[in-house]
């Protein structure tokens, strides 16, 4: 027996513990089980003869034996001494990490995360939260708002890394937007250098999406006006619709290309009868005269049409659904829909309002079922374009959805058709009806359970026992086999509407949250439904016609965000209980589903003409955004913790182990950049043009360049971040460590996590559909290369155009010295090695005229071989005025080519 000085623990020499283990427990098991003396009397113990239980008095056989000292082997006995000699010593290294990881930094070893204490299955997952921070509009606004478990909002609260970069980046951007006339337009803003207001680095791209957005602020106000103009204006409905109304064979066009691309999505109006049996009562017989004349018939006229202004309604928003399907390109291409480009969509959607609220009370009776049918476009409608200019979290939409399950429950749609003929009629239009009403009924249980899968919600229909009515009968249907197919889909629709349904009763019960083993099994269940739909190489290679790729990807985008969304929570949710082994694994697990889904959009993206056609980003907006979000905020997240550990190496001292950490760190860091642009690249491709997604992609925009930033500083930020009122804001220094878990990885896992956000750029935007090492070029859409720049030092330049054969990623070159500020390398070491860069790294340089004075000397040393004669100070600043003529006569056609796209 001995006693550890330092510790004061006694440890038993190890044949003591040998001794203490011999004994064999013989006690009968009832006496084991009441835990009272046995006399071990066999056949039947004193105490179980006293208790009249001699048929239960039994001893157990145990498989081990008594073993004597001299029974075991020398060689077994040293074996087991140097064990627990390891042991020891492992025992005494946790208990003096347990202070602070940073008093071993200069060891080679640190804590692992396997030997963390195993999870509770029975925890309960916190997911749900109302409130989850204070951001300055909403204190603006004086507006109470609900957000989902699952909005982007409640990342950023759960996680205090995410929540201090958000915390500055809107500081930061609030202060360039008040002096934004300062920095943007002018050659010292594009050139990289700090604004005096902000202090921070504005690069060209920034500059010129902020201008953009400041155009698109600018309209939407105008278009604002314009709505509320609609809205108070005492005009007939017909007055207000003749003259926004294009000629009328381009109206016909553009319902065609409506029932072509999106009816099958949505199907919740009859071709036949839109278009053939109630338009032309409006707006009169298709061959009539291009200009329209909306007649509306007076009430209880004899017109089968029983209510004309809703009918024109949805002719309004079919309209402008698909004028948004409509590129920019196009309106030049197809000569009708050049009267298009102009349109403000949103009066069509005020328009449709108006009517509704001036007409309907909906608060007393249900009305008719094509008041539901334009409820639920204007609902398509705020899908693919949300008109509220507040909120993120589609409020409007889900204010929507709750008035159309209300009303389509009071009209009796829950109920099958069949069982109310009298209610529909029983004339020849009568399968239409009951067609459309069950379509209509399993459309609303779809948008209903998506949103809710979306937001992370409670659905509105909870139960399946509500309705009775059947799904669409494919042979019911008279129609053409497009309207066969449609109904056809119901059936794998209707799955996973109980999918999303089922998991979101476990998971967003507030009164009742899940529990950890709830959340893997309904994180099994979403990964075992992704192997029973079509992958996007099954939806890609489909004979079938658009419509139905774009199902089948909205089906695997909404599973896949889902999924990311549960494995965000519930890495929160070992964060807090500091299990670095579970959030480790659940990290990993989500970056899998992050850069797939990343990789996946940029190859539809830049294959969007050969998979598809020229209309189909509209139906790529919806999709895109929600899985972009939740990929961004996880890999935000990461790089917050990437941050706040460069900025704690900063103050300590380190050995060369603990550079090493360093080194495999920054590569960590490179990697998350570089998969942050390639999601942010690909939100901005896909949202161009609309205002309340373009505030988004600026959102994201400068939250990257913040962090491409040389200058930036975590502990600044974090300084920042603390002058919020306490309370709301406030995150504490013991917060920040207590919520790192790469300060609990060992080096191999954190190359682990960068090895699984490494993916080869070329193979992600090659082609599905041509052979592997071809690249489709056929895209209307380019796409710049997002997966150079953060190797090459900390200059985070533009990258250069995506060629037909894309470069690798390239590996990080650049060491993280913690003891002193970043310096950059000379220009000769640059252009060293054929370096193509060397002009891109000079750049940042141009507002010290130390580095125009360096490379003038370089060009006269010969070091730099251009003709000194030519190459002066104007030559640089040249670049800022997008002059690259100078590049062909001095710098050769190649380098020109990797600039040209760059700094144009």
């Amino acid at each position: 027996m001995g006693i550890d000085s330092s510790t004061g623990a006694v440890h038993l020499s190890l044949d003591e513990e040998m001794r203490k283990r011999a004994r064999v427990p013989n006690s009968c098991t009832v006496c084991r089980k009441r835990k009272v003396k046995c006399d071990k009397a066999k056949p039947a113990c004193g105490q179980c003869t006293k208790r009249n239980t001699v048929d239960t008095c039994t001893y157990e056989e145990f498989p081990w034996r008594v073993l004597s000292q001299e029974a075991v082997p020398d060689v077994s006995r040293q074996e087991l001494m140097k064990i627990v000699s390891s042991l020891r010593n492992i025992e005494t290294a946790l208990k003096g990490s347990d202070t602070s990881l940073f008093t071993t930094l200069g060891d080679s070893t640190r804590p692992s995360r396997s030997l963390t204490r195993p999870y509770n299955p029975s925890e309960q997952v916190q997911i749900y939260d109302y409130m989850p921070f204070i951001v300055p509009f909403i204190l603006r606004k004086c507006r109470i708002e609900h957000y989902g478990a699952l909005s982007p909002a409640y990342s950023i609260k759960q996680d205090p890394h995410l929540r201090i970069l958000w915390l500055y980046t809107w500081s930061s951007f609030e202060k360039n937007m008040g002096n934004y006339t300062g920095f943007i337009a002018s050659s010292s803003a594009i050139s990289n250098q700090p604004s005096e207001s902000s202090g921070q680095h504005v690069s060209k791209d920034l500059s010129i999406l902020l201008s953009q957005y400041r155009f698109m602020r600018q309209k939407k106000a105008t278009q604002k006006i314009e709505c509320r103009t609609i809205k108070d204006t005492k005009a007939s409905l017909a007055e207000l619709v003749t003259p926004l109304l294009p000629p009328r064979w381009a109206v016909k066009e553009l319902c065609n290309i409506y029932f072509d691309r999106m009816h099958a999505i949505c199907p919740i109006l009859d071709r036949k009868m839109f278009m053939e049996n109630q338009l032309p009562h409006l707006i009169g017989p298709w061959d009539g005269p291009d200009q329209i004349q909306v007649i509306i018939p007076p009430a209880k006229s004899n017109t089968p049409l029983a209510y004309p202004d809703i009918v024109l309604c949805e002719l309004l928003v079919v309209v402008g659904l698909t004028n948004m399907c409509i590129q920019q390109d196009q309106y030049e291409s197809v000569p009708h829909l050049k009267l298009m480009r102009n349109y403000n969509t949103g009066i069509f959607q005020a328009i449709a309002k108006r009517c509704i609220d001036n007409n309907y009370n909906m608060t007393r009776k249900p009305y008719s079922l094509c008041l539901i049918q334009l409820l639920v476009l204007l609902k398509y409608y705020n899908h693919f374009c949300p008109e509220d200019d507040d909120v993120s979290d589609q409020s409007e939409g889900r204010i929507l959805m709750g008035t159309i399950y209300s009303l389509a429950m009071t009209m009796g749609l829950h109920i099958d058709p069949a069982t109310t003929a009298l209610t529909w009629g029983s004339g020849s239009h009568f399968p239409v009806y009951e067609r459309l009403a069950r379509r209509i009924w399993h459309h609303i249980l779809h948008m209903d359970a998506m949103t809710a899968a979306t937001v992370g919600a409670l659905p509105l229909c909870q139960s399946e026992d509500i309705y009775n009515t059947d799904l669409p009968n494919p042979g019911n249907s008279t129609e053409s086999e497009v309207e066969k197919m449609i109904d056809e889909s119901y059936i794998s629709s209707d799955r996973l509407v109980k999918l999303f349904r089922k998991i979101c009763l476990i998971c967003f019960a507030k009164g009742d949250p899940p529990l950890v083993s709830d959340m893997f099994n309904v994180i099994t269940e979403l990964k075992h439904y992704l192997e029973t739909i079509p992958s996007i190489e099954d939806i890609v290679m489909s004979p079938y016609s658009i419509c139905w790729k774009m199902k089948g990807l909205n089906d695997l985008f909404s599973v896949y965000s889902l999924l990311l969304g549960l494995q965000s929570r519930l890495m929160g949710h070992f964060q807090k209980k500091n299990d670095t082994r579970m959030v480790y694994t659940t990290c990993a697990d989500g970056l899998k589903v992050s850069v797939t889904m990343i990789d996946m959009v940029l190859n539809i993206c830049y294959n969007i003409n050969t998979y598809f056609s020229n209309m189909c980003s509209i139906f790529l907006r919806s999709l895109v955004f929600p899985v972009m979000s939740r990929s961004l905020a996880l890999l935000g997240s990461l790089l917050g913790k990437a941050s706040h550990l460069f900025t704690t190496f900063q103050s300590v001292g380190m050995t060369s182990a603990g550079l090493k950490t360093v080194r495999i760190l920054q590569d960590l860091y490179d990697t998350v950049l570089i998969q942050i642009e390639r999601g942010v690249h690909v939100t901005k491709l896909v949202n161009e043009g609309y205002y309340n997604s373009a505030r988004h992609v600026v959102g994201m925009t400068y939250f990257l360049e913040i962090m491409k930033d040389p200058s930036f500083n975590f502990k600044k930020a974090t300084e920042m971040s603390k002058q919020a009122p306490q309370g709301v804001n406030y995150i504490s220094s013991e917060s920040e460590a207590q919520n790192n878990f790469l300060m609990g990885l060992l080096d191999h896992e954190i190359e682990h996590l960068t090895a699984i956000m490494q993916t080869d750029i070329q193979e992600v935007i090659t082609s599905i559909k041509s052979p592997a090492s071809e690249v489709s070029t056929a895209s209307t859409i380019p796409i710049a290369n997002p997966s150079l720049g953060y190797a090459q030092q900390k200059y985070h330049a533009p990258s250069p155009p995506l060629s037909n054969t894309p470069p690798q990623i390239a590996p990080v070159s650049a060491t993280f010295d913690p003891a002193s500020p970043v310096v950059q390398p000379d220009l000769q070491s640059l252009f060293e090695g054929n370096n193509p860069y060397w002009i891109r790294d000079l750049i940042p340089r141009s507002a010290d005229k130390s580095g125009i004075h360096e490379a003038q000397g370089l060009v006269s040393n010969g070091a730099i071989p251009v003709d000194p004669a030519t190459f002066t100070t104007d030559d640089i600043l040249g670049l800022f005025n997008d002059d690259l003529d100078w590049l062909d006569n001095q710098a050769g056609a190649d380098m020109h080519m990797h600039y040209e796209t760059e700094l144009s």
